[in-house]
């Protein structure tokens, strides 16, 4: 029997898990749902993790936890855990509880990882999107850049609603202003050809591009989209109105994560970018689990 391994990706929006099984040189990835509990939620104002969303990614990593048959469980964690300053709470909790240390990932190991879920037989430029980080990698990681702002982060330092603007390019202005405090490009020679999208926010990108009211992963991976495109889904969501706006976990905000997407691809001139469905998570078993 192979051995399984339960990954869980404790992100600043999300927490994404799956069990992996070696076989030969290579691994099978069983994906689980994602749980949406975002952990960053108020986290850019103090710095702090509330008692409240604490408690119920505790009580997420327990379901998963629970509800696994995998012989061994690896706990990761990204941006949200790196910068709060009771992160702790959470590290001490998991560990008394379920006898796991959580193993946080400095930006370096996040990127790297994130490059190595979708590296097999091409050579990426790699945009991964996540609620409390950007990461921009290429293949020799000298011009790595992690930056620390992602979808969650950015919304919470808008001023207004993404609805109460007049139009989209209102918005975008607004984000790219912000954005250019954070994102820097300058000195960096990416090159804009091959660029590969990683996170919940291309998959969702993908998701509304090709009409699909359930994930399905085989038919989301390897989705081309070009720049065009990506707008006109945000032009969608937001003629959609807040009828878009859904107890899903992330439509709230999707619209954020896309002005990331766009403020990228035109800082490097990209037409174009697939999206893929791995992520962090299964860089880590390739990287570290072997």
């Amino acid at each position: 029997m192979l051995k399984s391994t339960l990954i869980i990706e404790i992100g600043t929006n999300s927490i994404k898990s799956l069990i992996a099984r070696k076989e030969g040189s290579d691994f099978t990835f069983q994906n689980i749902p994602p749980l949406y509990t975002r952990l960053g939620e108020g986290l850019h104002k103090e710095g702090l993790l509330s008692p409240l969303v604490i408690k119920r990614n505790i009580e997420a990593i327990a379901k998963i936890i629970e509800q696994s048959p995998a012989e061994e469980k690896v706990i990761i964690a990204t941006q949200g855990l790196r910068t709060a300053k009771n992160a702790r709470e959470v590290t001490d909790t998991v560990r008394e509880r379920f006898n796991i240390t959580i193993r946080i990932l400095s930006a370096e190991e996040e990127a790297i990882c994130s490059y190595h879920a979708v590296s097999d037989n091409r050579n990426p430029f790699v945009i991964d999107i996540g609620g409390g980080s950007t990461e921009l990698i290429c293949k020799t990681h000298v011009h790595n850049i992690s930056c620390p702002v992602g979808a969650v982060f950015l919304k919470e330092m808008f001023p207004k609603t993404f609805y109460e603007f007049t139009c989209i390019d209102d918005f975008l202005f607004c984000a790219y202003k912000i954005l250019k405090g954070f994102v820097k490009l300058e000195n960096h020679s990416f090159i804009e050809n091959n660029l590969v999208g990683i996170g919940g926010t291309f998959t969702a990108i993908a998701m509304l591009y090709k009409e699909l009211t359930v994930y399905e992963e085989s038919v989301i991976d390897s989705t081309e989209i070009s720049y065009d495109d990506i707008k006109k889904v945000l032009r969608a969501v937001y003629e959609a109105t807040e009828t878009f706006v859904k107890n899903d976990g992330r439509s709230d905000i999707l619209p954020f994560g896309i002005a990331i997407a766009l403020f990228v691809m035109d800082a490097v001139k990209a037409s174009q970018i697939t999206v893929s469905t791995k992520g962090v998570r299964h860089g880590y078993v390739k990287l570290f689990c072997n």
